[in-house]
């Protein structure tokens, strides 16, 4: 697929969850990835997991990646720079949520991409249409716990409609 205001070639790959029928009603929330090159393949499983063992829901997970990690290809720097997004149109749904997973190991300049893009969109005259979150990965980067960063991502996303499961 080929972005075109950027002109950049993006690769989608789709993780659906197992029970998934196009044909039924049933929804799932969808869970997008940047920097899919390295991480789709790495949180592809992970909802399954977490599915079964601390009882996350379900989702649909898209990998939205470049076909390389060169920088002449590799746009990742202008995706996350808050002042090229338009502002958002009129929308009506209360239930959008956004985590933006960044690590103390992470470089400064990554490090100051997330929490300016999250404080950006998170301010009341952003207008979002969706609530965000920064998750702050200690003692690791966002890609290096890209596990565990999922895990605390549905956590706090999908907190009400997660039962805690009481030891025997």
């Amino acid at each position: 697929m080929t972005d075109p205001a950027s002109g950049c070639v993006h690769h989608i790959c789709v993780r659906y969850p197992d029970a998934y029928d196009a044909a039924l009603a049933t929804r799932y929330p969808v869970v997008v990835v940047l920097d899919g090159d390295g991480l789709f393949p790495l949180l592809a499983p992970t909802p399954l997991f977490l599915h079964d063992d601390e009882q996350r829901p379900e989702a649909i997970i898209v990998g939205i990646a470049y076909s390389g990690f060169d920088p002449v290809i590799n746009k990742r720097h202008v995706d996350f720079t808050a002042p090229v997004f338009a502002p958002p149109q009129a929308h009506t749904r209360l239930d959008l949520r956004v985590a933006v997973a960044s690590g103390t190991r992470d470089t400064v300049e990554r490090q100051r991409v997330a929490s300016d893009w999250t404080t950006h969109w998170a301010a009341p005259l952003s207008n979002a249409p969706w609530r965000v979150t920064l998750i702050t990965m200690r003692g690791g980067t966002h890609a290096a716990m890209t596990g565990e960063s999922y895990r605390r991502a549905m956590l706090r996303l999908f907190r009400d409609r997660i039962v805690p499961q009481r030891a025997p």
